[in-house]
């Protein structure tokens, strides 16, 4: 299955029409929650019967829906796409790992699965002149049309800092990235997003392009001072519109900064699983890398988690190899062409240097590349 996500742009009527449906999905959402909270509190849903209990909710939702602004019509399938997002909060709140957490309007992302080539009284169609066309309902313009030829099989609306989206589901499998023989050490840092080594000791940098991050970083900066002046000089609720339009900027720039930023790990994982079949990469433990202050601010706004998440994910669709090396391992302590380790390194501020025993001029970031790969290819299951 492939999802291709596309922006729509809804006129007036059709944004009235979709905030409606997201509405009554909150609603059935909370709902299924309390009875099922209802039902966990009282014991009579346990982990031995939540899954069974889990489809009861359901289908009691579905044989007596509920209706907001008197008798609107609602797509069928909001009920079920809610239970099968219900299940994930579910089986935490039956072992008592998590509370129900119901959802509140108009906040975070907004979204509900409109329709399914399976139901033939609710199709929807897509137009060769970028429309997204809903029977019986209108139609929707969308940026692009999807560049597969398959029929979707289903369409799932979203609503994100007042943008629509439209994610399409394809039949279709995704091409596998052909075999290449090769591999690579990737180590991330501070100067250099990630710097990786290559067999032939060839080195690649991957960086955030510091022009788009910047500028959108000067924007936060500028609307996040004034944003706190209004506060200490207003109270916790300023009322002026200049502050409310503030405040729309500043939810803007953050969409940005997050665009910018999912945009490059989508594209560097892409560039990562399509050249290498081996992939060393050092484990990562965010909790432990934001203890130390003195580098606190650099790490804490850089997706390491979500890249070293993304990675393995595309690495696995494509059926190559990622390995992770132990994050206790001194990977730039040592150098990687005599195995000394020069404890002097310990000095995060050191970037560069010469080692005491072979002379060989040693970059900070490339040697643990180099040590990261060489670690990964003996912890390997299956030789490389």
């Amino acid at each position: 299955m492939i999802t291709h996500k596309i922006r729509i742009y809804p006129n007036k009527t059709m944004r009235t029409f979709l905030e409606e449906q997201f509405e009554y999905a909150r609603r059935d959402y909370n709902r299924q929650l309390e009875i099922y909270a209802r039902g966990v509190k009282s014991g009579a849903i346990t982990p031995a019967n939540w899954t069974e209990s889990l489809i009861r909710v359901r289908s009691y939702c579905a044989r007596h829906p509920s209706f907001y602004h008197g008798e609107n019509y609602h797509f069928p399938d909001i009920i079920g796409w809610n239970s099968k997002r219900l299940s994930m909060v579910a089986s935490r709140m039956v072992k008592g790992k998590a509370d129900a957490k119901f959802k509140s309007f108009g906040v975070g992302k907004k979204a509900f699965k409109i329709c399914s080539a399976k139901l033939d009284e609710h199709r929807f169609h897509i137009r060769s002149n970028h429309k997204l066309a809903l029977e019986g309902f209108g139609t929707i313009r969308m940026a692009e049309n999807p560049r597969f030829a398959s029929e979707p099989i289903s369409v799932e609306i979203l609503s994100h800092n007042n943008r629509y989206y439209a994610c399409f589901l394809f039949p279709e499998t995704p091409a596998p990235y052909p075999l290449t023989g090769k591999s690579i050490g990737i180590d991330v840092g501070i100067s250099c997003f990630a710097v990786g080594v290559d067999e032939k000791s060839r080195v690649w940098r991957y960086d955030l392009k510091t022009g788009k991050k910047d500028k959108v970083a000067k924007r936060i900066n500028h609307y996040t001072r004034y944003i706190s002046y209004k506060v200490q000089t207003h109270g916790n609720h300023p009322t002026s519109n200049r502050y409310a339009r503030t405040l729309a900027r500043l939810r803007n720039a953050y969409f940005r900064q997050s665009n910018v930023k999912s945009n490059f790990i989508e594209q560097t994982c892409h560039i990562i699983a399509k050249r290498y079949d081996f992939i060393g990469i050092e484990s990562l433990s965010m909790v432990s890398m934001l203890k130390r202050r003195s580098v606190a601010k650099w790490y804490i706004h850089k997706p390491y988690a979500a890249f070293l998440h993304r990675l393995k994910a595309k690495v696995s669709q494509a059926g190559k190899v990622v390995q992770e090396v132990p994050q206790n391992f001194p990977s730039s302590q040592i150098c990687h062409c005599c195995g000394n380790r020069s404890p002097i390194t310990k000095n995060l501020s050191i970037r560069s240097w010469t080692c005491p025993h072979c002379g060989a001029e040693l970059n900070r970031d490339e040697n643990a590349a180099h040590n990261i790969l060489k670690r990964a290819m003996q912890d390997a299951p299956i030789p490389f």
